[in-house]
Order: C-alpha cells, then sequence, then structure tokens
C-alpha cells in the first residue's frame, strides 16, 4: 500500500508519551488463528482458513484514522496485524518506554483475543483532552471502539490483568534477542 501524507507532522506514529492516556481497540475481534503467528509458532501449522476482509470496515477504519491525523485526536495508534493484539500493544510498550495496563473484555477466550489476526483493527491511544472527540467521531462513523486500558508509568511493561505481566526489561530482551532456529 502507497499513500501521500500532505501534512508529515500530523501523521499518528505508534509511539506515545502521557501517563493516563486512554488506550481502544477499534474494530472486531474474532476467533481467527488460523495460519497466525500464533498457530505457526505454537503448532508449526499454517494452514486453515485466513480472516475474513471487510472491504467497509477497512475503509471506515482507515477514515477514522485520517480524521484522528488530522484534527490531532490520537496520541499514538498501530494497526493489529501479524501476532494479533498482543504483539501490537508489546510493541507500542517497546517503542515508548512508558508501560500500559490492558483489561480485555471476556466475549472470546483469551487465547483467541490476544493472538487473533483479525483484519480492520487498530490500537488507539487517546490523551485525555482527545477522549470526547474521539467518542464522537467513531459514534458518528459507527466506528466499534473498546476501551481497553490505560497509559501507565515511564519504564512499566505491559499487564494484561489477570493474564500476564512483562516487565519493559523483559519486552527488551525479547525484541533485542535474535531468534534461534528451533
Amino acid at each position: 500500500v502507497l499513500g501521500v501524507i500532505e501534512e508529515v507532522g500530523k501523521r499518528i506514529t505508534r509511539v506515545y508519551s502521557n501517563p493516563g492516556s486512554k488506550v481502544y481497540l477499534l474494530g472486531e475481534t474474532r476467533a481467527e488463528i488460523d495460519g497466525s503467528a500464533w498457530a505457526e509458532i505454537i503448532h508449526n501449522h499454517l494452514g486453515g482458513v485466513p480472516p475474513k476482509l471487510d472491504v467497509t470496515a477497512e475503509k471506515l477504519l482507515a477514515r477514522c484514522m485520517r480524521n484522528f491525523a488530522v484534527y490531532g485526536i490520537a496520541e499514538a495508534a498501530h494497526d493489529i496485524s501479524d501476532g494479533g493484539l498482543l504483539t501490537a500493544l508489546a510493541e507500542m510498550v517497546y517503542d515508548s518506554g512508558i508501560g500500559m495496563k490492558i483489561e480485555l473484555s471476556q466475549e472470546l477466550a483469551a487465547g483467541a483475543m490476544l493472538f487473533s489476526e483479525s483484519a480492520s483493527r487498530a490500537i488507539v491511544v487517546v490523551p485525555e483532552n482527545g477522549i470526547t472527540a474521539f467518542n464522537q467521531l467513531c459514534e458518528q462513523l459507527e466506528q466499534p471502539v473498546t476501551l481497553i486500558g490505560e497509559i501507565s508509568a515511564e519504564g512499566a511493561g505491559l499487564e494484561i490483568t489477570g493474564l500476564l505481566e512483562l516487565s519493559y526489561q523483559e519486552l527488551t530482551a525479547a525484541f533485542q534477542t535474535p531468534l534461534l532456529p528451533h
């Protein structure tokens, strides 16, 4: 995909810096883990049914992200793709150096929620002063959105309530250690 960013200063990166900002999940998560990074690593299997692509949902997400950038609503954002939600959250914490505290709904099994590679999803970090505009825009465009957490403290890691806690040092080691052949 190739696009033009007319004002590069308004682009949204995946780096955030404000403890207390809210973390949202945009889009719908389905139990789509066939052919996922999780299926390959845990089960050495890449077959099955790939995630369903809904072009309308993808266009809606792109429209939301464009508006978040134009109006300066989002502090940070990251698409959810290879590795699912857990990988995207870990990448954001690692890049930012500031922790996240996440609480997931029980709609899906924890494994499916963390590792699903459902399309048309993103994580968006919104500072306190942008929450009203963010919610209004999502409601106006009928974008599925769920509040999943909050940015915690500098140097903190990733905490997913009841599931895992990874310190920033553990995340750093995971990202900086070369993968060994198995």
